[in-house]
């Protein structure tokens, strides 16, 4: 059970956002997703954040109060017309520093964190975790030359990136594994074996292919996965997509192996941008969910564009940025009332939208259409009635009314 999470962000200035409170929740972790039209701050916000949790990794919400307090006595101090000169310049500098220090985390964003006093020493001790994702990430392994011992740190700062060393710790961990089970050490190589079961059963999920391997290439030190119908390849020539993806899961899991448990149980604080991005959109409505349940202990910091993941999880507080609200749990709403009434968007094609316009038109025109029109009004009748794709409701009955009333005025050709 999480015992530091996030309760309230306080936005001082982003942007051209300034002085609001986006609450999450006082008593338990919950998730936020960031949402809001294009240029709304989305990026800006997530960065915002950032910055505030890095004091965590040199400081202390402590240390921070006293910076607060020592440069609001001085300044009061200097108010009171100290004449020394020394003591004034003292104090100026004095004022400066703190209010530098200060700006550095809190210029654009406080965060209210539960717990937030112990939250410095738990991550020197590794035992609370701290990352970034920007919406440009990717997945760039490193190919072992050979086996290479791979010592993890115990804890890594918000920008560091060691996802590039998954390989390589796969390698060093399968030849770990043979050795165990050459020794006789049986605990060890079950161990190790169970572990490569559980991601080879989470890369199933990720690719979607119940019957996918992750096959050890022992020749050249590397790892393939095999699919029924599609020749081996490896991690480092994914998609875009899965390419994003992965470099999330394999770092979150670098960073928590350093303090090994048997699941990934670690608390932290994890910021994505645009977590759909390249996303086909059947993973887009799995993906912050796979993420929640890999990382249960984890307070996801997200943004995102996709319905399929506004309404992906329960536990979850939604934040329009553009509207400034707070909305609970979309996990009950359909798909087309999110496009629709949340993101204000009409789901349906624009394509299909224009050929029942032009259907309608050429409809109200019926008596005066020459050959080529007729022609193309019954194009237009066969595609609206026989796409493959059914088109909505909505659109089938508009089309209906049109028809029903040429068949009223009588043209019924």
């Amino acid at each position: 059970m999480n015992k530091h999470f996030i309760q309230e962000i306080r936005i001082n200035k982003v942007r051209h956002h300034k002085n609001i409170s986006i609450p999450i929740d006082d008593h338990k972790s919950k998730h936020l997703i960031i949402t809001g039209k294009n240029g709304s701050g989305k990026t800006s916000l997530l960065e915002g954040i950032k910055d505030f949790l890095k004091l965590f990794e040199n400081y202390s919400i402590p240390e921070l109060l006293k910076w607060k307090e020592l440069a609001l006595y001085n300044d009061l101090e200097l108010s009171n017309n100290v004449e020394d000169y020394y003591t004034q310049d003292r104090m100026r500098r004095d004022i400066e520093n703190f209010t530098t220090l200060i700006d550095n985390y809190c210029e654009k964003i406080e965060l209210n964190i539960k717990n937030s006093q112990e939250i410095h020493h738990l991550f020197q001790e590794g035992r609370f975790l701290l990352a970034y994702f920007n919406a440009s990430r990717a997945c760039s392994m490193l190919i072992p030359k050979g086996v290479e011992k791979i010592n993890l740190e115990k804890k890594y700062t918000i920008n560091d990136d060691i996802a590039h060393l998954f390989l390589k710790y796969l390698v060093d961990l399968k030849t770990q594994a043979t050795f165990a089970r050459q020794e006789q050490d049986i605990e060890s190589s079950k161990k190790l074996e169970d572990w490569f079961d559980y991601i080879e059963q989470n890369l199933k999920f990720i690719f979607e292919n119940e019957n996918l391997k992750l096959k050890f290439d022992y020749r050249n030190y590397n790892f393939q996965i095999i699919e029924p119908g599609k020749d081996p390849y490896d991690l480092t020539t994914l998609s875009s997509g899965f390419s994003s993806i992965l470099s999330i899961v394999t770092e979150l899991i670098l960073r928590m192996e350093g303090q090994r448990t048997e699941i990934y149980d670690i608390e932290g604080i994890v910021i994505i941008d645009e977590i759909e991005a390249h996303l086909h959109v059947s993973l887009q409505k799995k993906i912050f969910k796979f993420l929640t349940d890999f990382f249960p202990n984890v307070q996801f910091i997200i943004s995102t564009h996709s319905p399929f993941v506004l309404n992906s999880v329960s536990n979850a507080v939604i934040y329009d940025l553009h509207e400034k609200i707070a909305y609970e749990d979309f996990s009950n709403y359909s798909y087309k009332s999110i496009v629709e009434d949340f993101l204000g968007v009409d789901q349906y094609s624009s394509i299909v939208k224009e050929k029942l316009k032009e259907y309608e038109l050429l409809t109200d025109n019926f008596d005066s259409l020459n050959p080529t029109e007729h022609e193309r009004l019954n194009d237009l009748n066969e595609y609206l009635d026989n796409e493959s794709d059914p088109h909505s409701k909505e659109l089938q009955l508009k089309k209906a009314y049109i028809d029903l009333q040429r068949i009223l005025e009588g043209d019924q050709e």
